[in-house]
């Protein structure tokens, strides 16, 4: 079974499969899957598919092979959407290290114009069923690391503090992470 089969396997099939090049017109090694209505109605779902191809170097030994998920609503979707994620995938893949549930992404602006969200948590997909975040292919697992968007602030507090302390304040306060334009988790003071 391949990958996107896993995918279209839990979501139906895919509206698209996306292929897109850098700005000197290397194409990127890795597609994005689209999926609409997909956790929801009115979100777009777009997942990398070729990513975990490569193997990435972890900090405690071994290697981690890891696709990119990101859901979106439809306002955010198309050219933007794609381009971010192909953005992302391509930030991933110039680490020294693969990527693990818990690490931050910061870009350093709005992900989207219009977006309030600045960066990425990267979170098991929650929305999905438990055996769609976990696929072994190549005889190894691959990791599926959803993007959760956040904020200027909070990407501050997670600078400071661990993200099972994060992790609670998603879990009391329980916002739409779907919404690039919410405001900020009430964050206590540090």
């Amino acid at each position: 079974m391949t990958f996107l089969d896993h995918l279209e396997s839990f979501l139906g099939p895919a509206h698209h499969v996306h292929r897109a090049a850098d700005a000197e017109g290397e194409v990127f090694p890795f597609d994005i899957a689209e999926f609409q209505d997909q956790p929801g109605p009115g979100i777009t779902t777009y997942l990398t598919v070729g990513l975990s191809e490569e193997r990435f170097p972890v900090p405690e030994g071994g290697f981690v092979r890891h696709e990119l998920l990101l859901s979106v609503p439809d306002a955010f979707a198309g050219e933007e959407g794609l381009r971010l994620l192909f953005h992302v995938g391509e930030v991933i893949r110039q680490q020294p290290e693969g990527i693990s549930l818990g690490l931050v992404l910061d870009l350093h602006g709005p992900i989207l114009p219009g977006a309030r969200s600045e960066g990425f948590f990267f979170y098991d997909p929650m929305y999905f069923p438990a055996e769609f975040g976990r696929v072994t292919r190549h005889g190894e697992e691959t990791l599926l690391a959803w993007l959760v968007p956040v904020t200027r602030d909070e990407l501050d507090y997670l600078s400071q503090h661990d993200t099972a302390a994060f992790d609670q304040l998603l879990e009391a306060q329980n916002p739409d992470v779907l919404d690039l334009t919410r405001d900020s988790l009430r964050l206590p003071p540090s």
